[in-house]
């Protein structure tokens, strides 16, 4: 609606029309296209005004003062009540620039324009440029936030969205602009359910909608935003990039994948963070959004990918690939316990890394490969067969003897499991070879914390051991037991 004291300046259309004209009326050609270029909606910087006019990058400069000191002579001179009346209806946070460029055209608030050297130019930046040149000058033009919020937001497109949108943006904290930052980094876009449940964000869903409109982000859908930042794609990635990183390596190590597989690698990738994965029906849409390529319904990156794997994935990788595409987890634990790196990396490398997928109890295989039954047989048949064969007894000082075999699992973790186990549950100290102790804990069906007395004794899969547990001190001693016994 207009609002009824508005109505009231219809009568001086004419007024305002003069107003912008005696403020460059003395102003020559070449100079009106300096200022419109160095003030206008698309704001140009002294380089490309240069550049474009053929002229130096100082000549500009000075041709910019001569205009702006004549306008600043020349406004001291003209009533600018018109002007402020026109600013004044811009304060309205509620309104788009386009919304009030329009109503401002359809009550003839800026009247005709009868001066040709104006042809071509648009009424309201000439309005607007004039009052950028004074804003700071005696005549105490001031442009209103909101005025400068919609500028802001036709600068980037969007002449739609009212000021608000981009008022609501600039009350985001630099906390809350990381948190937006980092989601985006991780998950290549923003799920607008899980930023207005954390805690740290204090908007509504609808609030933030506004809010990644204004900071150039698009509806993917689902509730999910896409940030138009070119500081985001994938030519240009960075460290903490991880959406893209994580992609890159899939794609270098696993070929192309559908987006299904492609969703399950991201949610390895992100298991240690609290960030969403976006959903399968919204991943190719982000995907066609970066420039990523389809292909009978596989995804894939034509540019060149430098990503590599740490150590953890090349054990595994090649583990997999000398089994026939598919590796049992004893064989991965053994390759581990081969190498240099503990048993614990082999968990983690295997809960975190995109590449690999556990698609049977115990078995994995390279993303996106679809091996054969024959190979899937192979793999189940290379399941630990050692038995643990577990051996109790008491001796004659009142202590119990266990007797075990060392399987694959047991020399990586340090962990003997039998359901045979003595009540024997609690802490226990360990003394090893050198005097020194350390703390065990057996429980019902489980001997834990040997993996320290197993590495000092170098004990290999295979080797069968004894712990004497002393019930009266509490501590345990351990041996290996040599073939003839």
């Amino acid at each position: 609606y207009i609002s009824s004291w508005f109505s009231a300046f219809c009568r001086y259309a004419y007024l305002v029309t003069i107003e912008c004209q005696q403020n460059l009326v003395n102003v020559p050609q070449r100079e009106l296209d300096i200022l419109f270029r160095r003030f206008g909606f698309d704001r140009e910087t002294l380089e490309s005004a240069a550049s474009d006019l053929g002229i130096t990058r100082e000549r500009v400069r000075q041709i910019e003062k001569q205009a702006t000191d004549r306008i600043k002579k020349t406004v001291q001179t003209v009533p600018l009540l018109r002007i402020h009346s026109a600013l004044s209806f811009a304060e309205d946070i509620e309104l788009s620039f386009e919304l009030w460029s329009e109503r401002l055209l359809k009550i003839g608030l800026l009247g005709e324009w009868n001066d040709s050297r104006f042809t071509g130019y648009d009424q309201i930046e000439m309005m607007i440029s004039v009052c950028k040149l004074t804003e700071n000058s005696e005549s105490e033009i001031t442009i209103p936030q909101s005025l400068d919020f919609m500028l802001r937001l036709r600068s980037q497109g969007d002449t739609s969205s009212p000021s608000r949108t981009l008022y609501l943006s600039e009350m985001l904290t630099n906390r809350q602009k990381r948190l937006l930052h980092q989601h985006h980094n991780f998950c290549g876009s923003v799920s607008v359910e899980w930023i207005a449940e954390h805690k740290d964000i204090q908007f509504s869903q609808n609030e933030l909608r506004e809010i990644l409109l204004a900071l150039r982000y698009c509806d993917v859908g689902n509730g999910w935003y896409l940030s138009k930042s070119e500081d985001n794609m994938p030519h240009s990635l960075h460290k903490n990039q991880v959406f893209h990183k994580t992609l890159f390596k899939m794609f270098a190590f696993c070929g192309p994948l559908d987006e299904r597989d492609i969703m399950f690698g991201l949610e390895r990738a992100l298991s240690r963070k609290d960030f969403p994965v976006p959903p399968v029906d919204v991943i190719s849409t982000i995907l066609k959004g970066y420039g990523y390529s389809n292909e009978n319904d596989k995804w894939f990156w034509e540019g060149s990918i430098t990503e590599g794997l740490n150590a953890g994935e090349k054990i595994i990788l090649r583990t997999i690939i000398d089994n026939d595409e598919v590796a049992h987890h004893s064989m991965l634990a053994k390759a581990f316990i081969d190498s240099p790196l503990s048993f614990a990396s082999l968990h983690g490398t295997l809960g975190r890394s995109p590449l690999f997928d556990n698609f049977e109890r115990g078995l994995y295989k390279l993303r996106g490969e679809r091996p054969s039954f024959g190979d899937i047989v192979s793999a189940r048949s290379a399941r630990e067969r050692i038995p643990v064969n577990l051996e109790v007894e008491r001796d004659t000082h009142g202590s119990i003897v266990i007797r075990a075999n060392l399987g694959t699992l047991a020399i990586g973790n340090g962990t003997i499991m039998s359901d045979k186990l003595p009540n024997l549950e609690g802490d226990w100290d360990l003394v090893l070879a050198t005097g020194k102790t350390t703390n065990i804990v057996v429980t019902e069906n489980e001997i834990r914390g040997l993996s320290k007395a197993i590495k000092e004794l170098a004990f290999e899969v295979g080797d069968r051991i004894e712990l004497t547990f002393n019930l009266w001190d509490r501590n345990v001693t351990l041996c290996r037991l040599e073939d003839d016994e």
